[in-house]
């Protein structure tokens, strides 16, 4: 409700896109299975993402969010030409959604795939 109520359509807060809400989900920036029932619960904690890759890219680790907000791919994760290919659209870019309300949370996602800040 909080992100998705009174319209039909959304923008994801990695790609940029807009898409109808069929195929977008309010993902966990915090895997939500590391998250305390309150961090669940915290509406600084979800992002409209969407399924067209950005939601699964995210969840596995393959790209997170940068202190800054950037967009970075995770070298760690082995990809294919056609994957880095798709990477290449959207690494490098600002996420409009990142601020300092949910920063918290995009540096504990962060935590998972990087060693050092």
């Amino acid at each position: 409700e909080y992100l998705f109520g009174g319209c039909t359509k959304s923008k994801c807060a990695i790609c940029d896109r807009n898409y109808p809400n069929l195929i977008m989900v309010a993902g966990h920036i915090k895997k939500r299975s590391l998250s305390s029932d309150m961090e669940r619960r915290n509406i600084k904690n979800v992002m409209p993402i969407c399924k067209m890759g950005c939601d699964d890219l995210f969840e596995r680790g393959y790209i997170y969010i940068d202190k800054k907000g950037f967009i970075r791919r995770n070298d760690k994760k082995e990809v294919t030409s056609d994957l880095n290919r798709y990477l290449s659209g959207i690494v490098d870019k600002k996420s409009w959604y990142f601020d300092k309300n949910n920063a918290v949370f995009f540096k504990q996602h962060r935590s998972l795939f990087q060693d050092k800040e």
